[in-house]
Order: C-alpha cells, then sequence, then structure tokens
C-alpha cells in the first residue's frame, strides 16, 4: 500500500491517493 505525505492548509496527511480517497477526506476532517 502507497502513501504519500500531502501537506494542506490543515496539515500534514498520509493519503493513499490510489485507493482509499475517503481516507483521505477523514484525515483533512481531522485537521479542521
Amino acid at each position: 500500500m502507497y502513501k504519500k505525505p500531502t501537506l494542506h492548509g490543515f496539515g500534514i496527511c498520509m493519503v493513499n491517493l490510489y485507493d482509499d480517497i475517503q481516507q483521505y477526506m477523514r484525515c483533512l476532517f481531522l485537521f479542521t
């Protein structure tokens, strides 16, 4: 499973853009 660190205004999230976009969205909510 490949995860890349992605920088956002909310913070840095470990997101798997190729497998689970919902995980990415949850991560954003955690930093909101």
